[in-house]
């Protein structure tokens, strides 16, 4: 987590350390769209810092279209930000696990 922590402090690598622990190794995760830069929303960087977990972001003009699409698929867990993802939507099948007060991930309901 040291390259976590110099990239982007240590914040963020406790978060990334949280999904870690929290994420399978074999497990799909979802980010948001990358419009602006976060490093939450960057494939590479998170396929850097989740490897082997497979990364993939919703598009910019359909994330609701995509949360629908990912929600019931087993395996499947979704980065929680501040706006991301529209939570009523996220929370109808799958369960929230914080990580702080505006961060976490939703994890499959029977995981």
């Amino acid at each position: 987590m040291r390259s976590a922590t110099l990239l982007e402090g240590s914040d963020f690598a406790g978060y990334v350390a949280f999904l870690r622990q929290t994420i399978p190794e074999d497990a799909r995760v979802l980010l948001p769209p990358r419009s602006v830069y976060s490093p939450m929303a960057h494939v590479g960087l998170m396929q850097y810092f989740l490897f082997p977990r497979e990364i993939h972001n919703c598009g910019v003009n359909e994330v609701e279209a995509c949360i629908l699409r990912v929600r019931e698929s087993a395996g499947t867990y979704v980065l929680s930000l501040q706006r991301f993802p529209p939570r009523e939507l996220a929370s109808q099948t799958m369960r929230y696990v914080a990580f702080d007060d505006g961060r976490g991930v939703f994890v499959p309901k029977g995981e």
